[in-house]
């Protein structure tokens, strides 16, 4: 539970990364790069990261109602260990609004574009 929170923690700070990098005017591939050379160089960050970046979520690897699904339970799960984890309640209610917005049939790291969406980057779907 705590490898796969860790995981989905990292692309949180890669995905509002990109939504806050853009507004400022970044290029956001070359922002992938220096975040994937230096604090997130592992493949997992390299390949979603390189997905939000596109902004390619179709057809999903790995689809977002799955996504949503793994988040439950690791709230299921910290809510009978009776531990906090703040950000995975952030990342329930971001997977409840990509769902609202026909997420089901996009990656789960779509969730990346509604980083952009808040950041005015990208119209409201």
């Amino acid at each position: 539970m705590e490898r796969q929170f860790s995981h989905r923690f990292g692309n949180r700070i890669t995905r509002r990364s990109h939504g806050t990098g853009g507004k400022g005017g970044i290029n956001r591939h070359a922002y992938l790069e220096l975040l994937t050379s230096s604090l997130f160089n592992i493949p997992l960050y390299k390949n979603y990261g390189a997905l939000i970046a596109d902004r390619k979520f179709t057809p999903p690897g790995f689809a977002a109602p799955l996504g949503q699904k793994d988040i439950r339970l690791v709230l299921a799960a910290a809510e009978a260990l009776e531990v906090s984890l703040p950000f995975a309640s952030i990342l329930r209610d971001r997977f409840i609004r990509l769902a609202a917005r026909g997420g089901e049939i996009r990656d789960w790291s779509a969730v990346g574009g509604l980083a952009a969406e808040d950041a005015g980057l990208l119209p409201k779907s």
